[in-house]
């Protein structure tokens, strides 16, 4: 074995980063695998963390760090974005693209002004079809807000299941002009009519 077993340090990777880290308690084959058990306590695995990080050194000294994939997190899931909404009388566009790499659910789709406050007024809502992946679609949904009344507001899509939020956007001072293109600079994004 090329690994320098006792330098092994398993946890979090903020923990591990500077220097922590859970200890090797014992190892045991397995055919033709090494199984490494470590002393969990104090691990600093948050129900936040991603993927807990090993670090260690080969015996020639060279280092080692691999990552572990946690059983209970689903690390392929669809990621379903939104595009800047374009408001026309009557209706609202909004481009939706899953950009993960498995089919996404039905969704909601919401649109709010929010003001200087955070105070939230809906504008629109919306379903969102299930996406293969990289596929788009566009949602015409109706809404009552006339395009000239959406000049400086601040804008919110969020996009939710039924337990879970999947994605929020926010555009910040909405400026409306009459080109046929979308322009964006400082944060500001003009939206066509």
């Amino acid at each position: 074995m090329d690994v320098d077993i006792a330098s092994l340090r398993f946890e979090a990777s903020a923990e591990v980063n500077y220097g922590k880290g859970c200890t090797v308690m014992r190892t045991e084959n397995d055919d033709a695998d090494l199984m490494v058990i470590f002393n969990g306590r104090g691990n600093g695995i948050t129900e936040d963390e991603f993927a807990p990080k090993l670090i260690g050194k080969y015996k020639n000294g060279n280092m080692l760090y691999g990552y572990a994939r946690l059983p209970y997190l689903d690390y392929n899931e669809p990621l379903i974005s939104a595009r800047a909404p374009v408001f026309k009388e009557g209706y609202c566009s909004i481009e939706i693209e899953n950009f993960g790499q498995v089919t996404s659910d039905k969704v909601n789709l919401k649109v709010e002004s929010v003001n200087d406050a955070g105070k939230k007024q809906l504008i629109t809502l919306g379903k969102v079809p299930g996406l293969q992946p990289y596929e788009k679609t566009l949602l015409m949904l109706p809404t009552k807000m006339k395009p000239d009344t959406m000049k400086g507001k601040n804008l919110l899509i969020t996009i939710y299941g039924d337990k879970k939020i999947f994605s929020t956007f926010q555009i910040y001072r909405v400026h409306i002009c009459d080109e046929k293109k979308i322009k964006v600079s400082d944060n500001k994004i003009a939206i066509y009519q």
